[in-house]
């Protein structure tokens, strides 16, 4: 009995290795040529087939004429029918044992094609291939048994080499087994003990249980201060105003690679608007040219004091209507500009882009007052966003990395955890926009967080919003200023996919609260979405809508969409000049 209790235990640790082993993912070649020529630029396993891999500046990947080829072998659970689908801008094939199920080449914007086959349980070879000449790119693979819904391929069944049969069995099932040699250990101790006809068989099971947890404990606490000391210590964080120092001197005007707020933005001079956008940019953001002009808009010139006849609309908003992603001509205000002077309404009419990636309300309403109202605008549009309840991750950096109430080894086991089973990779840079997802419970109690530092403390959560909507009720009554508020928040009716979040129907009521209260406009965009899908059923939705498969702010697409609804609102509302509010 003694060694068969420790090979149950033996077993029982050895177990979680094959969480690990064989690996996931599928093997990735990128060319950078659009025809797979020659030897591949990178070869790197993928955790799935994805194009997220671009969204990474350290591996310098273009963006105009390039290929990809993922190469592995797939797992199927179950037999059946099988059907595989790509979404891609520009061409993509897809094959199972190198069967072509899915054709969908040549320049093209984003078609999706699909292809059925029977497969059996087991694995089998499986390539996709992808490639891109100029304009925008996207890609999405999706599969899909009978008539179940189409679900991207996870990793957990993608892997680089074919591995044999029981070993695929045994990664699949590792928890399981993990949690029976667990029981089978400690049943047979257990056993061992009562066997030997000791009378304190209970007492030596407690105190080997109790060295186990202690040891367990230890080794814990060990890591715990072994990663605080490298955080702390080794990797020493920089305080807000230190990287915006940064910031202000680096240059970005060679630099074609820039993903990040770096070189992009600047210390405010007014301390509750916190940053703005650097003046004279010239650039690269996203691979997408970047300029802003002499007042740190990424828009053209325009003069502070308003020209006479001119009517003036202010545009504020996060990285969304900052045009994240897209080309500067591309974003919906700039669009909106151009459409409302070629109407004949016997006014120029100017759209001014104050939207900097990471405001949320607070900093927007004191950017009117501060900044804004100098241009003397006579209408203003605020895009409203879910995640401007918060502040962006670099504004609590500072504070995040003391707290005792984290746990860096917990932090660093979840992470495995989801790395293993196809968590996109990330790269992790202080300007980086790593908006929490919040809860309902969460918003309501968000300025109570310790890891938000004390001066920012009145701009968040639901008590924010509400400071922030009075500060902007008081400027829109002192200076007779129509504000206009528009967010795009699903509700129940027109997607059957439909899953309700109950944060974002607190902010819908919210808004039309605020509306009706303060005699503020308000516009959800999202009715437009779903009539435009039902026009256009064919495209791959909602990453049509997307910058990226992996990146959800508004495409191209997107911000036309936005510019045609604002249009017809403000035609309705008569908010324009020569009709009557």
């Amino acid at each position: 009995m003694s060694w068969l209790a420790a090979v149950s235990g033996l077993l029982f640790l050895c177990a979680p290795l094959l969480w690990f082993f064989p690996p996931r993912g599928i093997q990735a070649y990128y060319y950078t040529n659009p025809g797979w020529r020659g030897k591949p630029y990178l070869e790197v396993r993928d955790a799935r087939v994805s194009l997220g891999r671009f969204a990474l500046k350290k591996y310098n990947l273009p963006t105009r004429n390039f290929s990809v080829t993922w190469w592995g072998f797939l797992r199927v659970d179950r037999p059946g029918q099988y059907t595989f689908a790509t979404a891609s801008d520009d061409g993509s094939a897809l094959w199972v044992d190198t069967q072509r199920v899915v054709e969908n080449g040549g320049w093209h914007a984003n078609r999706k094609r699909s292809g059925s086959l029977f497969l059996t349980p087991g694995l089998h070879e499986f390539r996709v291939s992808f490639f891109q000449a100029a304009g925008s790119y996207e890609l999405a693979v999706t599969w899909a048994r009978g008539e179940s819904a189409e679900t991207a391929i996870p990793a957990s069944h993608l892997y680089p080499k074919h591995y044999p049969g029981v070993l695929i069995f045994l990664n699949r099932h590792a928890g399981k087994l993990w949690v029976f040699f667990g029981l089978v250990s400690l049943i047979l101790l257990i056993a061992r003990r009562y066997a030997s006809g000791r009378a304190p068989a209970w007492r030596n099971l407690a105190l080997n249980t109790a060295i186990s947890l202690v040891t367990v404990l230890l080794m814990f606490l060990l890591g715990e201060l072994a990663m605080r000391f490298y955080q702390s210590v080794l990797l020493p964080n920089k305080s807000l105003q230190t990287l915006l120092k940064e910031s202000e001197a680096a240059d970005i005007s060679q630099n074609k690679q820039t993903y990040n707020l770096k070189g992009i933005v600047k210390a405010a001079k007014h301390a509750d608007v916190v940053y703005e956008l650097k003046s004279n940019l010239r650039g690269y953001f996203r691979d997408k040219p970047l300029s802003t002009n002499s007042a740190g808009m990424r828009d053209r010139e325009y003069s502070t004091r308003k020209p006479q006849g001119v009517f003036r609309i202010a545009a504020l908003g996060d990285s969304s209507l900052f045009g994240w992603g897209v080309e500067q001509e591309e974003i919906s205000v700039e669009l909106l500009e151009n459409k409302l002077n070629s109407m004949d309404l016997g006014t120029r009419i100017e759209v001014l882009n104050f939207a900097v990636p990471g405001y949320n309300t607070a900093i927007e309403a004191a950017l009117l007052e501060r900044k804004v109202l100098a241009f003397a605008p006579d209408l203003v549009l605020i895009n409203f966003n879910s995640n401007d309840f918060d502040v962006p991750g670099f504004m609590r950096l500072l504070q995040r990395k003391g707290l005792w109430r984290r746990s860096y080894v917990l932090d660093f086991i979840v992470r495995s955890l989801r790395s293993i089973h196809g968590a996109r990779e990330q790269e992790i840079v202080p300007f980086g926009f790593d908006q929490r997802t919040i809860n309902l419970y969460q918003a309501d109690r968000l300025d109570e967080d310790p890891a938000l530092p004390e001066q920012f403390r009145y701009m968040v959560g639901t008590k924010g919003f509400n400071r922030a909507v009075e500060r902007l009720a008081r400027i829109a009554e002192t200076h007779d200023l129509p504000i206009v508020f528009f967010d795009v928040i699903s509700y129940p009716g027109l997607d059957e996919n439909y899953r309700e979040n109950p944060l974002r129907v607190k902010q819908l009521r919210m808004l039309q609260q605020v509306a009706q209260r303060r005699h503020f406009y308000f516009l959800n965009t999202y009715p437009h979405y779903i009539a435009f899908q039902q026009e256009h059923p064919d495209l791959a939705y909602p990453r049509v809508f997307m910058v990226t498969d992996t990146d959800s702010h508004p495409s191209a697409l997107a911000h036309r969409i936005n510019c045609t609804v604002l249009l017809q609102y403000l035609l309705d509302q008569n908010l324009l000049p020569g009709r009557p509010r």
